[in-house]
């Protein structure tokens, strides 16, 4: 019987005086260990609807390579069936390397969620209003998910985060949002994005780094424009663009991205180190004339080379990836 307060979250689902029932149920789906993922859904009980704003992670989102899951016998399997082309279409929907960006499923019809619905003019005005509700959610609540981990950290200098994101311009989520809405959309958008990529805003340059990088092979005419962003004033984008330098460029500026990754192994900045070793991590052999850098900054970290009581030098997700890059690459 008690009136909650305004800025409770949730509707009560028992007593007396129930509300209407939601229209929609929402989720996301974010950072696992090492793997970092912007996913976010919406159901309306039978229709489910899937975003995946960085279409790179696959669904199993280790990619096979970790130590936290690639120990295990069926993991192997897979990896060995995958890799001779074994895996049928269904099982490639979990594990292939790249996903689609839009998924939609009647999940009545198709409960394993294995047709997607994109693309089928029955379901295009379905897509389009679930599409508009969750985008519509996601500016109404102004979720952080597209705040790169280390720039939101830096900017907390100044205020909470849930703070700093409904006020001022530290947080323009309509900019970034646009920005990320091009990812996995084709090389369509190269000019946007590489503009996108001199904004004035970290998180917007973040999104249109991931987008060039999103186009695998097709990156090469863009890669004048990704070197540019090596020298970025922010992490998340100079860790992005190193990968992509990495993956797709050759000689001096492949070796410089490698190096500059390395180095953001000792960033004060936690999950600027996490995410460099996440990005060397999935370069595999292309880290392999640093794997000895790369097992000294695990060691400084995991030695607390800070110097700082109370400061916890190395997490989950950065340990577990710099130790499968040492595994995979140390012939000693």
């Amino acid at each position: 019987g008690v009136t909650p307060p305004s800025h409770m979250q949730g509707i009560p689902f028992l007593g007396e005086k129930l509300p209407d029932p939601r229209r929609f149920a929402r989720g996301t789906r974010d950072r696992m260990d090492e793997t970092l993922e912007v996913t976010r859904w919406i159901n309306d009980g039978r229709f489910h609807l899937v975003r995946r704003y960085d279409s790179r992670p696959p669904l199993d989102q280790q990619t096979l390579l970790s130590s936290y899951n690639s120990n295990g016998e069926l993991c192997q399997e897979i990896r060995r069936l995958k890799a001779e082309g074994q895996l049928s279409a269904n099982q490639l929907h979990y594990w292939s390397d790249i996903q689609p960006p839009v998924l939609l499923f009647d999940t009545h019809s198709d409960p394993w969620c294995g047709v997607n619905l994109v693309g089928d003019p029955e379901h295009s005005e379905r897509l389009d209003a679930m599409q508009e509700e969750l985008e519509s959610f996601l500016l109404r609540e102004r979720d952080l998910g597209f705040w790169p981990e280390p720039d939101r950290v830096d900017a907390q200098h100044g205020g909470s985060s849930w703070e700093l994101a409904r006020q001022g311009d530290a947080y323009p989520l309509e900019r970034i949002l646009a920005t990320a809405n091009r990812v996995g959309d084709g090389v369509k958008h190269r000019d946007a994005l590489e503009r996108a990529l001199r904004d004035p805003n970290s998180a917007v340059r973040f999104w249109a780094a991931v987008g060039l990088a999103a186009f695998g092979k097709e990156v090469a005419d863009s890669l004048a424009a990704v070197r540019t962003a090596l020298d970025d004033s922010a992490a998340s984008v100079r860790i992005v663009a190193a990968e992509t330098i990495a993956r797709h460029d050759v000689g001096e500026n492949a070796d410089r991205a490698v190096g500059l990754l390395v180095r953001e192994l000792d960033s004060r900045n936690e999950w600027a180190a996490c995410r460099a070793a996440r990005s060397l991590e999935l370069l595999g052999e292309g880290a392999r004339s640093h794997v000895d850098p790369i097992r000294e900054a695990l060691q400084r970290r995991k030695a607390g080379f800070y110097g700082e009581k109370g400061i916890d030098p190395v997490n989950s997700g950065l340990e577990f990836s710099l130790t499968t890059a040492i595994e995979r690459l140390d012939t000693r």
